[in-house]
């Protein structure tokens, strides 16, 4: 699927926060960047569509997650 699952979870366990991320989209809460999102790991996002992620819409809606969309 081109998720980079081992780097996502190892990113995780490292406990690495304030991330930018790049990507089409934010993931699902449980998959992709959305695991570090819901962490609240990542400080920005870079994408072009912001998917059926809820708690990433509420984050940033919130002011909690920078976003810069781009086509």
């Amino acid at each position: 699927m081109g998720v980079p699952e081992n780097l996502i979870d190892a990113l995780w366990k490292k406990g690495i926060k304030d991330l930018t991320c790049v990507s089409n989209n934010p993931g699902l809460e449980d998959y992709g960047i959305g695991k570090l999102i819901h962490r609240d790991r990542v400080k920005k996002m870079i994408l072009s569509n912001s998917w059926h992620n809820e708690e990433f819409s509420e984050k940033l809606l919130n002011g909690q997650l920078e976003v810069e969309f781009v086509p």
